[in-house]
C-alpha cells in the first residue's frame, strides 16, 4: 500500500453514519506486488487513523493504475486522476498516461474512463517547441478557494528520457490563468 492521497472532510462532503470521515485513496499491490497495481480506498475518523479499507476483497476499479489524486467537486460528486498502466501509457510506453474516474459517492461505485486521456507526456510552452517526456505521474490539482472549485493548476512529476532524475512541473489549467 503506497502513494496515499487523502481527502479530508470539508463542508460535509465526506460523511459516514458516524460523522465526518477522512478518505484515503492509495495504490494497493495484491500478492506482494507480483500482480497488477490497483487503486483501493480506506476511511478513518481523522487523518491520524486507524484506517479501514472500504472494499477489503477488491479494488474500486479493475484497471491497473497508481498515484491517485481524489477530490469532491462543488456538487458533491467525487473524482480521481490516476497514472494508468496500458500499452500506450505506463513507464515510457506511450504518451497517454493520465485517466479520470468518478462516482456520486466516495464509497462508489466508481466509473473508470479509460478512453479519454486526462493528461499525456507532451508539454507545450509559450517560448519553446512542445517537448515529450518519458514519464508523467503523481497528478495533483490546485482549485480556487471561492467555493466554485475551479481548477487552476495541475502539478505532476516528470522524468526525461534516459534520466534517473525527476522533477515537478506546475502548468496553469485553462485560458487566462
Amino acid at each position: 500500500m503506497t502513494n496515499p492521497a487523502p481527502l479530508h472532510p470539508r463542508s460535509g462532503t465526506v460523511k459516514t453514519a458516524s460523522g465526518p470521515t477522512t478518505i484515503l485513496a492509495y495504490r494497493d499491490c495484491p500478492y506482494n506486488c507480483s500482480g497488477a497495481e490497483l487503486i483501493n480506498m480506506a476511511t478513518a475518523a481523522n487523518y491520524a487513523g486507524p484506517y479501514a479499507r472500504i472494499h477489503p476483497a477488491k479494488p474500486i476499479f479493475s484497471e491497473a493504475s497508481e498515484v491517485p489524486f481524489i477530490w469532491a467537486d462543488k456538487y458533491g460528486n467525487f473524482h480521481m486522476l490516476v497514472h494508468l498502466f496500458l500499452p500506450d501509457a505506463g513507464f515510457g510506453d506511450g504518451p497517454n498516461v493520465g485517466r479520470h474516474a468518478y462516482a456520486r459517492s466516495w464509497s462508489g461505485p466508481w466509473t473508470f474512463n479509460k478512453d479519454t486521456v486526462a493528461c499525456n507526456t507532451t508539454f507545450d510552452f509559450d517560448d519553446s517547441p512542445a517537448i515529450g517526456k518519458y514519464r508523467r505521474e503523481r497528478p495533483n490539482i490546485f482549485f480556487s478557494e471561492d467555493g466554485e472549485m475551479r481548477p487552476l493548476f495541475l502539478s505532476t512529476g516528470l522524468q526525461e528520457m534516459d534520466s534517473p532524475s525527476s522533477y515537478s512541473l506546475i502548468p496553469p489549467i485553462g485560458a487566462g490563468q
